[in-house]
């Protein structure tokens, strides 16, 4: 049973979730971890992150020591986390069932842990979805800037 699965089956999910994030953030990190270089994709949005004035951001916050998850940006304030998805187009790691399943797993859990996860490709690190996220940050919930984004487009 996926994580996911088992939170929603479970009666007492507000308590045990609560209860196993404070087990897990107590959990001192037992390996260190090298450094891995940004992606191109990561550059850019920085770069557009900088550029447009956006708030302070963690790059590759975790958000359950346990299971080694982390996003690749992260506004903790907000709880508004930002996933740069790469390798869409050279079958990478996301376009593999298990890939794919353990993305699953790591964005519902985090859904239930209050994070609101944006996941964008390479189509999408544009100025136009950057402010979109930046306003969010700055407590804006209702996004006017993003209108732009969906133009040509049926929202249902």
């Amino acid at each position: 049973m996926n994580i996911a699965a088992a939170l929603l089956s479970d009666p007492k999910v507000n308590q045990s979730v609560k209860e196993a994030i404070r087990r897990e953030l107590a959990k001192p990190r037992t390996t260190p971890r090298i450094p891995r270089q940004r992606s191109p994709l990561e550059l850019r949005f920085l770069e557009l992150w900088k550029l447009h004035g956006g708030p302070e951001i963690i790059e590759e916050h975790r958000f359950f020591p346990s299971r080694g998850w982390r996003f690749d940006f992260a506004h903790v304030p907000s709880l508004t986390a930002i996933e740069c998805e790469g390798g869409l187009y050279k079958g990478g790691r996301h376009q593999t069932r298990k890939g794919m399943e353990d993305d699953a797993d790591k964005y519902g859990f985090a859904m239930f842990l209050g994070w609101m996860v944006f996941r964008l490709t390479s189509k999408q690190i544009k100025t136009e979805w950057v402010l979109s996220l930046i306003a969010r940050c700055n407590g804006v919930q209702r996004l006017p800037v993003a209108a732009p984004l969906f133009q040509g487009r049926a929202i249902a």
